[in-house]
């Protein structure tokens, strides 16, 4: 919870805070795409440095990317040692009582999708970080709006989107809070990673019980101003595409395009 960062918004003035969110949205697919695409380290290795790159360009300190990928160590290193002995080739060392075989291969592989991984985690976590939960919901509505004379309910599943993302760091801070309250009666929260796991199971009834009432709030709060999803709801702010956002489009549509080809 001390390095929490998933669903939160960083106001800022670069130029990716101005990119248009379905051109976020739409840009961050095609990288993910290509991320998929590629099947050598060293490319993924060069998608890597793009990722810092654009945390740069966002105006996003290095400090927070590394708070990003702190935060999921735990499936690095998972995913890196079941690739690690999964894939079969030239032995690299077997453990002991176990038949288990690490091999050159697996190596590569590991670092190929545990890189992928941290890639795929850094770019969603980049378009929240740069995209307010409001524009990531508008620009969602919009891209699915064609979907809706197929009667798909494309504006309630944009808002549910966007509360989703927005209770995200709102359980966090509750948590914090009941992790706070418990440790001013005097539970002992302090330990190795397995037993403050266990000792933070009767935060679970106290967390969701208050999410539950703030989901019951927030519906009361949207029936009471009659809230009714649909195409006849209008915008404050209409979305406009610039000439910044039909550039960034074709410059990562062509990007996209020659790592298949290259790949």
């Amino acid at each position: 919870m001390n390095t929490q960062i998933f669903g939160q918004y960083c106001a800022g003035d670069s130029l990716l805070h101005h990119l248009d969110p379905r051109t976020k949205i739409i840009c961050m697919l095609l990288f993910l795409a290509a991320t998929f695409a590629v099947g050598s380290v060293l490319w993924i290795a060069a998608f890597f440095l793009i990722v810092v790159l654009l945390f740069i360009l966002g105006g996003i300190s290095l400090q927070i990317f590394w708070r990003n990928i702190r935060l999921f160590i735990w499936l690095y290193a998972v995913t890196f040692i079941i690739h690690l002995f999964i894939h079969p080739g030239d032995m690299l060392f077997r453990v002991p009582l176990t038949g288990w075989t690490a091999t050159q291969q697996g190596v590569q592989f590991g670092v190929l999708f545990t890189v992928r991984i941290a890639v795929l985690l850094s770019l969603s976590t980049l378009l929240m970080l740069v995209t307010t939960p409001q524009d990531i919901t508008d620009g969602l509505e919009r891209l699915l709006k064609p979907l809706s004379k197929l009667k798909v309910p494309v504006g309630e599943i944009a808002l549910m989107i966007s509360i989703a993302l927005r209770f995200v760091p709102t359980l966090m801070e509750e948590a914090a809070r009941i992790q706070k309250a418990q440790a001013a009666r005097g539970a002992d929260l302090e330990g190795s990673g397995l037993k403050r796991l266990r000792k933070s199971i009767p935060m679970i009834l106290p967390l969701f019980s208050g999410a539950l009432k703030k989901a019951d709030n927030l519906a009361l709060a949207l029936e009471a101003r009659g809230y009714r999803g649909g195409r006849n709801r209008t915008k404050l702010i209409e979305l406009k595409y610039r000439n910044c956002d039909l550039f960034s489009l074709v410059s990562v549509l062509i990007f996209t395009i020659s790592v298949y080809i290259l790949s």
